[in-house]
């Protein structure tokens, strides 16, 4: 993979307008100590590039335009890779598995790229992978689009219009599903449960909706 990337930026010496520009963005937030800080800065991500707050159709296209080269890479034993981030001569770069659904690989797009954004804002006492899970969740499907679509507070929320924000915001179902839980819009000791409940009902299999990779929620 870092073989593949090192190719891709080799073409810089030789191709005059590298179609991917530098990536340069660094939020102008304060040090960020909570996981609802987190939220925040996810929201002002979205305000700085001007993407309102409707879903994203293209990730990928998103990324490369701010200046990360995206690599999907055809890596065997997927279940123990989702993707990475780093940086090669000081261009960014995120590498996310082809073997996973796409709702999948565009949680891994944002969870990489909330480790670049959040690079250096991070309070000790917070932990960087639960950051950048609850930035990926923020940035893909933003408070007000979960309101919108589902209210404030719930005792219950019908399989249906999790697998309708699956496919308007393209997160999986059990990521809609924490997602609620997060913004207090249904209480956590349901989410779990409803979960499996629900896909019954819509028919969505278990492994696409896979619950093992995340260590706060799960995706």
């Amino acid at each position: 993979m870092v073989d593949q990337a090192e190719r891709w930026l080799s073409l810089k010496n030789v191709w005059p307008n590298f179609p991917i520009a530098s990536f340069n963005y660094h939020p102008d937030v304060p040090v960020v100590s909570t996981l609802d800080a987190v939220e925040q800065v996810a929201a002002k991500v979205r305000t700085d590039w001007q993407l309102g707050m409707n879903p994203l159709p293209d990730l990928i296209d998103l990324l490369e335009s701010k200046g990360i080269l995206v690599i999907v890479s055809n890596v065997p034993q997927a279940d123990k890779f989702d993707g990475l981030q780093a940086k090669i001569s000081g261009q960014p770069i995120v590498v996310v598995s082809s073997h996973w659904p796409g709702c999948r690989q565009r949680f891994t797009l944002a969870h990489e790229l909330g480790h670049l954004v959040l690079h250096g804002l991070l309070d000790e006492s917070i932990d960087e992978e639960m950051a950048c899970n609850r930035f990926a969740s923020a940035f893909l499907l933003p408070e007000v689009g979960l309101f919108q679509h589902l209210g404030e507070r719930r005792s219950n929320v019908d399989p249906k219009e999790l697998y309708f924000l699956k496919h308007e915001y393209g997160l999986s179902m059990a990521a809609c599903l924490y997602r609620s839980a997060d913004l207090g819009v249904i209480t956590e000791e349901k989410n779990a449960k409803y979960l499996y409940s629900s896909q019954k009902t819509v028919g969505v299999s278990r492994s696409q909706e896979s619950l093992s990779t995340r260590t706060d929620i799960i995706v």
